[in-house]
């Protein structure tokens, strides 16, 4: 249960502390007195974001502080909840939320321990429930129907399953669309870049191909001066005259006059080393010479390719090197295309996920149809003690296409009087009625989840007289189980209520709000201005009586 509520410096409260009890809490007072801050401040805790206007004017940051005792939660039920959530200092089971907001930097901290809004939110949704006035709108969208009868039906574990099968097919979807476009948009292009593929592949492109068929037809055409001069260079070495008679004879020379002198041998021994220098490049002229054969055919193609070649620089506005790196650039592109031919593998795994979630979606509204009727029934006889005998309630189903929810349209169907047709809430429901069906699911939620604070902010608006006792007693009922926080305008539910508090306005200069608890004649005098309004009188103090006692 929620213990302690310290707030300081929130908006029109200086600083306040309100010890709350077990069973039926009470919050009362005149419109304006500040009941709405408290809202705010539980609001807060429960991980609500801050906005800095809620800062009073009494320095420059505000605190919520909360003290919850966990001692009343089942033992299965405490141990679900977050590790920071329990105390490992005292047997006690206490929780400590504690939120400070400035103009620097808010921060949240859980039993000491600074945290974060999901976290905060993830504890505290597990503890405490408030309803209150935009819960009213709620109840009119049917998206909202869905949630509750999921909560109902303690789906959680599978809705999760369920939402990871259908995220990840969302993807694959998405992937399978994005894969459909990109082929349907580069269809072109591919064709474009296989065109100049195959245009670039008619010749065998290489670095300095260009250049090398530019030598061998300039050595082809001019062949004949060629064979002239490989001839003279011929008989420079062979005819009697020639290199190689010289160098007999120079040879012969030598070796006489390293006879005569000894220190001239070393020139007979540098002249030996150039004659099979000589020796090779007579060998490699030989084949260079017996080369030199014109091959008609050969020639026509080594122009027939350098021409094709030209063509293609022509063409591609480049040169050989631009040719090269262009057909490298267009092998890459086209290779990037190839899971395109995963298409069909994609598109496969794609049926196979919808069909998978198309499965769990089945299997959660059958699961769902079957909680709708045990909800049915449980609204129906709660509404019945609210003074709704006749009502009758229904959830009603509508097939739709699967979405992250399921494929299950859900709105509940309400018919208030004895032979109608149910129709739905929005259409039937008045602000009393949907208090009390905003009540009863409450109640039904609460028996569900095990949620051991419930906090109702005019849960009761709309509503007078006999039906507002009723729901006064049900709130009451609910507080055997649970505590219950109640901000009320009616006298017929504060009076029912084991511990009653006033949120009042101060008479200082500076507007503050406080909250007190009241008892004794403290309480009949609030009670008979709730009966009476602005002026108290004796007979409504009489009726005040009253109602506490009966």
């Amino acid at each position: 249960m929620l213990k302690e509520l310290d707030i300081e410096n929130l908006a029109i409260i200086k600083k306040s502390v309100i010890d709350f009890h077990d069973g039926f809490n009470v919050i009362t007072g005149e419109t304006g007195a500040g009941k709405s801050i408290i809202i705010s401040a539980i609001n807060m805790i429960l991980g609500q974001r801050a906005n800095l206007d809620v800062i009073g004017p009494n320095g420059n940051s505000c605190k919520i502080q909360a003290i919850f005792d966990l001692s009343y939660f089942k033992d299965d039920t405490y141990y679900l909840l977050p590790d920071i959530a329990k105390s490992d200092k005292t047997n006690k089971k206490e929780l400590i939320i504690c939120r400070i907001i400035n103009k620097d930097k808010s921060r949240i901290y859980i039993n000491g321990i600074l945290s974060n809004l999901s976290t905060l939110e993830l504890v505290t949704s597990k503890i405490i429930s408030l309803c209150n006035q935009n819960e009213h709108v709620d109840l009119l969208n049917p998206a909202y129907h869905l949630t509750v009868l999921d909560r109902y039906s303690k789906l959680d574990d599978k809705l999760k399953e369920y939402k990871e099968k259908y995220k990840n097919y969302k993807e694959l979807e998405k992937q399978y669309n994005t894969f459909e476009l990109k082929r349907n948009e580069t269809a072109l292009r591919i064709a474009e870049l296989n065109a100049i593929k195959e245009d670039l592949e008619t010749v065998n492109l290489s670095n300095g191909k260009h250049a090398f068929l530019e030598n061998e037809i300039k050595k082809f055409t001019e062949i004949e001066k060629i064979q002239e001069l490989s001839n003279e260079i011929s008989d420079f070495l062979m005819n009697d005259n020639g290199l190689f008679c010289i160098v007999n004879e120079i040879n012969k020379r030598l070796n006489k006059i390293s006879k005569c002198d000894e220190s001239a041998t070393y020139l007979e021994d540098n002249f030996a080393s150039l004659q099979p220098l000589i020796s090779d490049f007579e060998n490699e002229f030989n084949k260079y010479s017996s080369s030199l054969n014109v091959d008609n055919d050969y020639l026509e193609n080594l122009r027939e390719e350098l021409s094709d070649i030209a063509k293609l620089e022509r063409k591609y506005a480049t040169n050989e090197a631009g040719l090269i790196t262009m057909y490298e650039k267009i092998v890459s592109e086209l290779n990037s295309y190839k899971d395109f031919d995963n298409f069909d593998k994609l598109k496969d795994k794609v049926i196979e996920a919808k069909q998978e979630v198309s499965k769990l979606a089945q299997l959660l509204s059958n699961e769902r149809k079957i909680f709708a009727k045990k909800l049915q029934e449980n609204v129906k006889l709660e509404l019945s003690e609210l003074n709704l005998p006749n009502a009758k309630f229904e959830v009603q189903f509508n097939r739709t296409e699967i979405d992250e929810t399921g494929g299950d349209d859900v709105e509940f169907m309400l018919s208030l009087n004895k032979g109608y047709e149910v129709k739905p809430l929005k259409k039937i429901a008045s602000g009393g009625e949907l208090s009390r069906i905003l009540l009863v699911l409450k109640k039904i939620l609460k028996d569900k989840y095990g949620v051991n604070v419930l906090v109702f902010d005019e849960v009761d608006s709309g509503m007078s007289g006999k039906t507002a006792r009723a729901v006064g007693i049900k709130l009451k009922e609910l507080s055997s189980t649970s505590q219950v926080i109640c901000i009320t305008h009616l006298p017929q539910v504060a009076s029912l209520a084991d511990t009653h508090y006033k949120v009042f306005k101060n008479d200082s200069n500076l507007v503050l709000s406080q909250i007190i608890e009241i008892k004794g004649e403290d309480r009949i005098e609030e009670i008979a201005r709730m009966i009476a309004g602005y002026e108290v009188t004796e007979a409504s103090k009489a009726s005040a009586r009253e109602l506490i006692a009966s």
